[in-house]
Parts: C-alpha cells; structure tokens; sequence
C-alpha cells in the first residue's frame, strides 16, 4: 500500500478558529464580501474558511490574522 497522500486528503477542516473570525466581522460590522475584500481575498475563499470546506490555502489564514491584528497562531485551533 502507498504512504502517498492525494490532494484531497489533505484537510484543514476543522483546525481554524471560525468563530473568532465570525465574532471579529460582528464586532466591526463587517459583511463577508467586506471583510473579504479587506483580506485581499476572494468571497469564496473566505466561505471556503468559514463553512469549513476540506481544503483551502493557507495564506488566506496568515491574510486573516494581519486584518484581525492578531498572530497566526492564535485562529489555530
């Protein structure tokens, strides 16, 4: 059997702090397509990270946090 892992294997679900980052919009009175746009990300690739889909990059996370005025570290869980 192959220790080859495939793409879609790789999962970040789960492992990201979506309720600081939803708590964050709320407390600043930011839409998703806002908050988007001041991450330099796309609207589906922060829904990507919000709805917790298996795979996204994780550049979007380090994007997040610089907004956020928080560490990296602290949106993983």
């Amino acid at each position: 059997m192959s220790n080859i892992k495939h793409k879609k294997d790789i999962s970040f679900a789960n492992t990201i702090k979506i309720q600081k980052i939803e708590e964050y919009m709320k407390s600043h009175n930011l839409s998703e397509k806002r908050f988007a746009e001041k991450c330099n990300l796309s609207l589906k690739e922060l829904q990507a990270i919000l709805q917790n889909h298996d795979f996204f990059e994780p550049i979007w996370i380090f994007k997040i946090s610089r907004v956020m005025g928080i560490k990296f570290d602290d949106l993983i869980v």
